[in-house]
């Protein structure tokens, strides 16, 4: 993939290249200012990849997760799994399982030159938490 000019929206994007994404609402966990516990994260990656209520068989065809916080993509994850399936329960070994019962995390790595890094999303995410582009 290219690199991308910069204020190219992530719509245009992944029409362009055709590709499935996943988008996150990270406006609650980037800044590391809320107090509850399932909003504190130690780093970008955890961030993203944990604690979603997605349909997991939709989201097993995305290509990449993009964290997005205040319209901006701040984060780019690729997913990885075993016989197709990238996204699994929370387990009940993690310390917030009490809260997050029946969301779904993925396993993967974070692309640090991503082109989608940077791209805008509509002006507002405060009427989504995960979106579904191409799928």
């Amino acid at each position: 993939m290219e690199q991308i000019e910069k204020n190219k929206d992530v719509l245009s994007l992944a029409r362009d290249q055709g590709e499935k994404l996943l988008l996150v609402n990270l406006n609650k966990t980037w800044s590391g200012k809320s107090k509850d516990p399932e909003h504190q994260r130690e780093n970008d990656y955890k961030k993203t990849r944990k604690y979603w209520k997605v349909n997991p068989k939709r989201a097993d065809n995305v290509k990449y997760v993009l964290g997005v916080y205040k319209g901006i993509v701040v984060t780019v994850c690729e997913p990885k799994g075993y016989d197709n399936k990238k996204w699994y329960l929370v387990p009940q070994t993690d310390p917030n399982y009490s809260t997050m019962e029946g969301r779904y995390m993925f396993d993967g790595n974070l692309l640090e030159n991503s082109p989608y890094l940077g791209a805008r999303t509509e002006k507002s995410t405060n009427y989504w938490v995960i979106k579904y582009i191409n799928c």
